[in-house]
């Protein structure tokens, strides 16, 4: 039998995370500076426990008014910067029992 690793990017705020969740097998859940936040988060991260679904940070651009899709010139430093910002965020929010993020779940946009 075929599995298909069905991966969505949640925690973004949109409304229907919950119903989404049983269907994938993994979730980039956003770190906070495109979208979402804490909140958003913890809610995000107890769903995907409670379907067995993998999740994973998604660090994005600092741009929230437009999703992380405005045009911007930074430097790889820059890049770096941001996602090492946000990574402590999505491992301090992982209530315990700590699950370590599944490492192929770390994407940027």
């Amino acid at each position: 039998m075929y599995k298909i690793d069905l991966n969505s990017d949640l925690g973004e705020g949109a409304a229907f995370d919950a119903q989404i969740i049983p269907l994938i097998t993994g979730a980039n859940i956003a770190c906070g500076f495109h979208a979402g936040g804490s909140e958003i988060m913890d809610k995000t991260i107890d769903l995907c426990r409670a379907s067995g679904v993998a999740f994973g940070a998604h660090p994005g651009y600092p741009d929230r008014e437009n999703f992380g899709r405005t045009k911007m010139t930074v430097t790889p430093k820059q890049v770096y910067d941001f996602t090492l910002y946000q990574l402590p965020t999505a491992q301090c929010i992982t209530p315990p029992p700590r699950i370590p993020p599944s490492p192929r779940q770390l994407r940027t946009q």
